[in-house]
């Protein structure tokens, strides 16, 4: 029963990040005013390595990402300075990988476009 109610607070703390990053992301997004452009194809899976080494790959339009923050991709899909965002400390912990694809011509503003409606 105990093991019950750890999991269940545990899966709580989770659904409440979740939805705290999603309404922050979306309130980034609604500030653009801009319909944003987006992957042809993205993935994005929690992260539970447990490394702290992150990895950036960005071949050509293709994008991918391993262990990175939330932070760094709210960072770099809006092009601000770190010391700029404003956010919870799990920000910083919570990582994820992101593997998307994208037309062969795209220009990295619009990579960073396309990041900004994939974290929305």
């Amino acid at each position: 029963m105990l093991h019950y109610l750890r999991s269940q607070r545990t899966m709580s703390k989770v659904i409440r990040r979740i939805i705290a990053a999603s309404l922050f992301c979306f309130s980034m997004w609604a500030q653009s005013g801009t319909d944003a452009p987006t992957f042809d194809v993205a993935s994005v899976k929690v992260n539970h390595s447990g490394d702290g080494t992150a990895h950036t790959h960005n071949i050509g339009a293709d994008v991918q990402m391993r262990n990175v923050p939330l932070r760094a991709y709210i960072v770099m899909a809006y092009d601000i300075p770190d010391y700029q965002l404003q956010a919870p400390d799990w920000v910083r912990t919570e990582r994820y990988d992101i593997s998307a694809k994208a037309p062969a011509d795209t220009s990295h503003e619009t990579i960073n476009r396309m990041m900004q409606a994939l974290l929305a």
